[in-house]
């Protein structure tokens, strides 16, 4: 009895021992550190990861953005699921906005107008490019120029360089110069984007043409890729050509007091003549001034907004008499002109729109240059007049095949006086002897 007791004991004993000997073999905890993966300054992704462990990848599913890559806090570009970690880490996205490949990135004025050789502002730009992007992607933008400023090369070439691989901007601006005109902005773009324009353009029913873009017009596919949501397909962008009519009726058409002609194909007629009215290489007539030209569309756009449904005398009219009750008479002998002396348009009217004020000559001037901005083919006379032969300027317009003669100075003079039984609007060649004018044989 006191030999099985004995050995019982001996047998407890050995698991008791055996106990203590299992447990302290047992392994030390595993530690985990944080992996935490941040955009725009909140938390997207967070992973625990054993220490010496690497982080899974993490895809960024942000509608219209590209992740570019990941940050470390020292600020250096790193790959999280190739790092070990020994620590907790964070890693920032670097992201950039995807652009669309066929939206347009360029748009027309209030009036319709692409202006393609106008210099690229940096509102347009930042329009242009946001127009491309998906609205989510606007607050990852770079900081875009802004304002009515034009664009340099270098500045477009540092905001390109945060959207598109630097080397391939480079080479896109290589020809590029030191100011940026929308047209170049639309050469560029298409390159980088990858455009096709060597296809043929499908309209939506939608779309519309700017008006001073047309197949004369240079790169006349680059400016419509740029300026004109398309179509596409499975076999790339699918262009169609058509006659895209402006919806302007052919003949004369003043938009924002500029003068344009309409061709038959409804595009506008560029580096062309209508008679004896100039049309420059942008469409727009010009007297040979720019700065007269300026001065002419301010003053048309108001007085034909005023009436935008009277037909072309009643605004010859309205021209006629704006030019009698806008400005004073100053007698000047600095510009008294020998009969049929022509040149002088030009100066004399840009005297009278800046001051105010001005002799016969300038009020025929006025009226000459303002009225041809209407599609007039108006004509000044430097003569004489009265049974003195006074030194005297008028002017005349053919209408339907009729010479009739316009004196707004002598209508001026009239109203002075308040003599109001004479109209010098629009006289017939029958009636202008009674005025006593004389001119060169071959004025007119």
């Amino acid at each position: 009895m006191q030999k099985k007791l004995f050995f019982t004991l001996i047998v407890l004993l050995a698991l008791v021992l055996a106990a203590c000997s299992t447990g302290s073999q047992e392994t030390e905890p595993a530690v985990y550190y944080k992996a935490t993966f941040v955009l725009d300054g909140v938390v997207y992704a967070q992973q625990q990861v054993a220490e010496g462990g690497t982080p899974t990848q993490v895809a960024l599913n942000i509608p219209g953005l590209t992740l570019v890559g990941w940050q470390n806090d020292a600020g250096e570009t790193v790959t999280p699921e190739s790092l070990p970690l020994t620590g907790d880490a964070t890693y920032t996205a670097v992201v950039k906005p995807q652009l669309d490949q066929h939206k347009s990135f360029l748009f027309v004025d209030v009036n319709g107008f692409l202006w393609p050789e106008q210099p690229l502002t940096g509102d347009a730009l930042a329009a242009g490019l946001k127009a491309l992007a998906q609205e989510a992607a606007h607050p990852y933008f770079p900081e875009l120029p802004q304002g009515e400023e034009a664009v340099t090369k270098a500045q477009l070439q540092e905001v390109l360089s945060q959207f598109f691989d630097g080397e391939q901007v480079t080479k896109a601006l290589e020809q590029q110069g030191e100011t940026v005109l929308r047209r170049d902005f639309a050469l560029v773009m298409c390159s980088l984007l990858g455009r096709d324009t060597t296809a043929r353009i499908s309209l939506t029913e939608e779309s519309k043409m700017p008006l001073d873009v047309n197949k004369n017009t240079q790169d006349y596919l680059y400016l419509l890729e740029a300026s004109v949501d398309h179509t596409q397909d499975e076999n790339g962008v699918a262009w169609t050509e058509v006659d895209i009519p402006t919806g302007l009726e052919p003949g004369f058409v003043n938009l924002s007091g500029y003068l344009y002609y309409v061709q038959e194909d409804g595009t506008f007629l560029c580096d062309g003549d209508v008679g004896t009215l100039r049309f420059d290489a942008d469409g727009r007539y010009t007297s040979g001034d720019a700065e007269l030209d300026d001065m002419v569309a301010q003053i048309l756009d108001e007085l034909l907004q005023a009436e935008p449904e009277a037909d072309r005398m009643t605004h010859l009219r309205t021209v006629f008499d704006y030019c009698v009750e806008s400005f004073e008479y100053l007698r000047r002998f600095d510009n008294v002109l020998g009969v049929g002396e022509t040149g002088w348009e030009i100066n004399e009217a840009k005297t009278m729109i800046s001051t105010g004020k001005g002799n016969c000559y300038n009020f025929a001037a006025t009226f000459w240059a303002l009225t041809r901005g209407m599609g007039f083919e108006t004509i000044a006379i430097s003569g004489t007049c009265t049974s003195t032969d006074q030194p005297h300027a008028w002017t005349v317009i053919n209408l339907d095949g009729e010479d009739y003669f316009f004196d707004p100075q002598w209508q001026y003079d009239y109203n002075r006086r308040e003599i109001y039984d004479k109209d010098m609007f629009m006289i017939p060649m029958d009636k202008v002897d009674w005025w006593g004018y004389e001119w060169a044989d071959d004025a007119f």
